[in-house]
């Protein structure tokens, strides 16, 4: 699994909405 994608799980998680796609990933993949 990609660690940009459990980022993006944890924001959702914590903030009940998913960041922007791309703001999570891009760069960091």
């Amino acid at each position: 699994d990609a660690p940009c994608v459990n980022d993006a799980v944890d924001t959702y998680l914590l903030t009940g909405t998913m960041p922007k796609k791309g703001l999570t990933c891009h760069g960091n993949e």
